[in-house]
């Protein structure tokens, strides 16, 4: 939900969402899309990030309270990306959600994801692999008494169609 669902500060730019940011801040936003796009990723680019970093946080209070209300025992766990950028490239406040009791952080990663980006013209990335070769300053906001919680592994399938030409006997 919270790395894929709302995907980049580019994305979730609809009326609903753009609508009860203008609600909660008093910001008015432009209507049409494209002059939407370049408000929020501009002028108001820190407002839109603080309000989505909210949302996001009041969301993971909101699960977590439920999950207690049910069992305190329930893990409630965030797949997140290895990224020291989550705050400016989605919005997400990892210090916030790190003060929620029962709330684990952990990371994700993709390793055939490379493929992928590959086939599509993309350049080879190292960012798969950098779970084996830690940076100390990235990890340091993943540590839970001095090692990672937990590390979730994601493959990810494509399929690349060539045409095959069959001829006739």
């Amino acid at each position: 939900l919270l790395s894929r669902g709302l995907g980049d500060v580019y994305k979730r730019q609809d009326d609903d969402t753009v609508g009860r940011f203008s609600q909660t801040t008093g910001i008015a936003v432009p209507q049409t899309y494209s002059e939407r796009y370049s408000f929020l990723t501009g002028e108001k680019r820190r407002e839109w990030l603080q309000w989505r970093a909210d949302q996001i946080t009041t969301l993971v209070r909101s699960l977590r309270g439920k999950l207690n209300a049910v069992s305190p025992e329930l893990e409630l766990t965030l797949n997140l990306p290895h990224d020291k950028d989550l705050f400016e490239k989605r919005g997400i406040d990892l210090e916030a959600l790190r003060q929620i009791p029962g709330v684990q952080l952990a990371l994700f990663r993709t390793p055939t994801a490379y493929r992928h980006d590959f086939h599509w013209g993309k350049p080879e990335s190292t960012s798969r692999e950098e779970l084996y070769n830690p940076d100390p300053e990235l990890w340091k906001s993943w540590l839970t008494d001095g090692g990672i919680n937990k590390v979730f592994s994601f493959n990810t399938y494509f399929e690349m169609l060539s045409l095959i030409h069959i001829s006739e006997p």
